[in-house]
């Protein structure tokens, strides 16, 4: 348990109010007596909490707003749990958040939520799920140029901001490309199912999967790659279009984690014509499918935890003016199998 004023007060003989003023170099001490306090606390590892400190020297309350790239999916609704958390934790210390859902992807719409994040809700920070639009581009870089802090959370665009957190694109396309010939034995037909490619993040991805596919496993022939709809009802009808054709297909590698109803449809067909799926994240869908063996392997890109880190981040900068460290935060991936679930649920879903 961590140790607080109050024990060293109780230890030293002196009052809380004593201790916190020795710890903190304000108001008039005794020599001695300031001496035995910073003793004590030494001895005892004490370690102040840092947003009380920053609430009781500051007294200002900081405005977030977090703006999405669309109105809601399973994806967001792990980010914002993540988000959500750290909200919680630093609201002591004068943090407050709001959260703004876009137009699926609707570039105007999300510029206008920015505008109105600085201009009507005099938002302190912003962290942004960016469509990769120029103009949405060159508003964040004058922002980021007057000093206001942007986060960009999970896809990237061509601009000047505070920090990136999310997954490594490149890196997580290799992951998937290495997993689709281990389940093909490197020869056959992949069906890849894709969200929007207007996010800069899904467009690395892709890229970087097939270019390793591509050099190591040539005898692999990518026989589609579908873009699909973030509607359930219309990425099903899509998915079912596509099935329909009645191509030979070895694997399909379903990144769409925001459409469950897309993953449904490929099931259902998965029963026909006898495929390998891999997939993405961590839906009730995708759980489902690794526990019934029908889901070979998802990859995990821990949404919950990105969400904490970009509320952390900016947190820090506004409570303390710390800036991060790094510009580009990565949360590692993980590989899921059914028996991995568990280990997977408890250490990281909680952020």
């Amino acid at each position: 348990m961590a140790v607080t004023i109050k024990d060293i007060a109780k230890i030293v003989g002196v009052s809380p109010g004593t201790v916190d003023r020795a710890i903190h170099n304000r108001g008039r001490i005794k020599r001695e007596i300031a001496e035995r306090i910073l003793k004590a606390a030494d001895d005892l590892h004490y370690k102040p909490n840092k947003f009380a400190k920053s609430l009781s020297n500051k007294r200002k309350q900081f405005k977030i707003v977090f703006i999405q790239h669309v109105i809601n999916n399973p994806f967001i609704e792990m980010l914002c749990t993540g988000i959500q958390k750290a909200t919680d934790e630093f609201f002591p210390a004068g943090i407050s958040l709001i959260i703004k859902p876009c137009k699926d992807f609707d570039s105007k719409a999300q510029l206008a939520l920015l505008h109105e994040a600085v201009e009507v809700d005099n938002a302190d920070g912003i962290i942004l799920l960016p469509i990769n639009d120029p103009n949405i581009a060159a508003y964040v870089t004058q922002l980021s140029n007057d000093g206001f802090p942007v986060i960009l959370l999970t896809s990237f665009i061509d601009a000047e901001y505070s920090a990136f957190v999310g997954c490594n694109y490149r890196y997580s396309g290799h992951i998937a490309s290495g997993l689709i010939s281990i389940v093909t034995g490197g020869s056959g037909n992949i069906l890849v199912f894709e969200p929007n490619q207007i996010m800069k993040g899904n467009q690395i991805r892709l890229s970087s999967m097939i270019e390793l596919l591509h050099a190591q496993s040539p005898a692999l022939n990518i026989a589609d790659v579908i873009e699909l709809p973030s509607d359930d009802i219309e990425a099903y009808l899509r998915c079912k279009e596509v099935f329909a054709e009645q191509m030979s297909i070895s694997c399909v590698i379903y990144a769409s984690g925001a459409s469950s109803g897309g993953l449904k449809a490929v099931l259902e067909e998965q029963e026909k014509f006898q495929f390998k799926v891999i997939t993405y994240d961590l839906s009730d869908i995708v759980k489902k499918g690794l526990l019934e063996n029908s889901i070979v392997f998802s990859i995990f890109q821990n949404p919950q935890a990105q969400g904490y880190l970009s509320m952390q981040l900016i947190s820090d900068y506004l409570l303390l003016g710390k800036k991060p460290s790094r510009k580009l935060n990565y949360i590692n991936a993980n590989i899921l199998i059914k028996e991995s679930l568990e280990d997977i649920e408890n250490q990281f879903l909680r952020c």
